[in-house]
């Protein structure tokens, strides 16, 4: 009787071999991939960190990377585009600056004769001309939208820019939704003579009853909240005082970086007088 043949003897060399041979091949992509985390010198992957504006906006379209959105309280629309610098993140849509700008022109209410001297000084250190200044006082968007006044000092001083400085006598109106027309018709006859332009809302000594909502909505980014800001007041508890106004307007020409055609990044640091500058006082019986 046949006993059953047994299963063959496995070749334990070919088998050592083949495990050897494996482990070698592990090695060695351990080794490379090893040896390259050694090495100083970082792998060529084109990844660059932000340090300015520049890669966003184009050449001379940067706006001042040290404004503070909160500082403002503006609204921006979609397409806004996002800067992170070194000390801050800011909101800003890009804006074209326009070298062919030389004169501005400035109009309001009271509020012209606070903030004409700071006005006056953003221009003379940016390369501008303030070609005058008209401070209507008590006067209202009603007002400016019923007459040619606006027309005819347009037409006189032929700005490249205009400053609007309008609304304190309007914040403690109850009815404000018929202020619509009168903004949208002070800015149609600026419009009219082609020109650009920026609204500074009032610098209110209390809350109002809704001109600056309206303000807001109508103007968008072209116009400056001021009542976001806590200012000293002049002696009349109304108006800000001298001083506070040049803080103001430093906040105003931060906005007006951003948002015009008008770069007045270069900060005031000496205030000098007004000279060769028109100061038109329209509702007094004094002119200057």
């Amino acid at each position: 009787m046949k006993t059953p043949s047994s299963t063959p003897p496995m070749n334990t060399d070919r088998t050592k071999k083949h495990i050897l041979s494996t482990g070698i091949s592990f090695l060695a992509i351990f080794c490379v991939f090893f040896s390259l985390g050694l090495r100083k010198q970082e792998l060529p992957l084109d990844l660059k960190r932000v340090e300015t504006a520049e890669l966003i906006w184009p050449e001379n379209t940067i706006p001042h990377t040290h404004v503070r959105q909160q500082h403002y309280g503006l609204h921006f629309r979609p397409g806004t585009f996002i800067v992170y610098s070194d000390t801050d993140k800011v909101f800003a849509p890009i804006c074209a600056k326009d070298t062919s700008i030389k004169k501005i022109f400035l109009f309001g209410d009271s509020q012209v004769e606070f903030l004409r001297t700071s006005v006056y000084n953003f221009c003379l250190d940016n390369k501008y001309q303030l070609v005058a200044a008209i401070a209507w006082y008590g006067s209202t968007t009603e007002a400016w939208a019923n007459c040619d006044t606006l027309d005819a000092y347009l037409e006189k001083y032929k700005p490249d820019f205009v400053i609007c400085a309008l609304g304190l006598n309007e914040v403690l109106t109850p009815s404000v939704e018929p202020r619509r027309k009168y903004i949208r018709a002070i800015t149609g006859k600026i419009a009219a003579h082609h020109l650009p332009y920026y609204w500074i809302g009032p610098a209110a000594w209390t809350k109002d009853y809704g001109i600056v909502r309206v303000m807001q909505e109508e103007l968008d980014t072209l116009f400056y909240p001021s009542d976001r800001l806590v200012l000293d007041r002049a002696p009349d508890k109304r108006h800000p005082s001298m001083e506070a106004s040049k803080i103001w307007f430093d906040s105003v020409a931060d906005a007006m970086s951003i948002h015009t055609a008008v770069s007045f990044t270069n900060k005031v640091h000496d205030y000098r007088k007004v000279e060769n500058s028109p100061f038109i006082a329209l509702g007094t019986h004094t002119a200057k």
